[in-house]
């Protein structure tokens, strides 16, 4: 696995409320809403899964 490393600050545009469904340990279908700093996380752990790097 490579591992990239950058420095410094890069503007992206980001939800500042989202909504996730999901399911839970039990297969049932949930729904949650995040904003703020959360919000932000899920958005950025998101794109890491699918290779997006900002």
């Amino acid at each position: 696995m490579l591992a990239y490393t950058y420095s410094g600050v890069r503007k992206t545009k980001r939800w500042t409320s989202i909504k996730v469904w999901y399911q839970n340990e039990k297969f049932r279908v949930c729904c949650k809403t995040f904003t703020g700093w959360t919000a932000q996380t899920i958005q950025r752990e998101v794109d890491h899964g699918k290779e997006i790097l900002i």
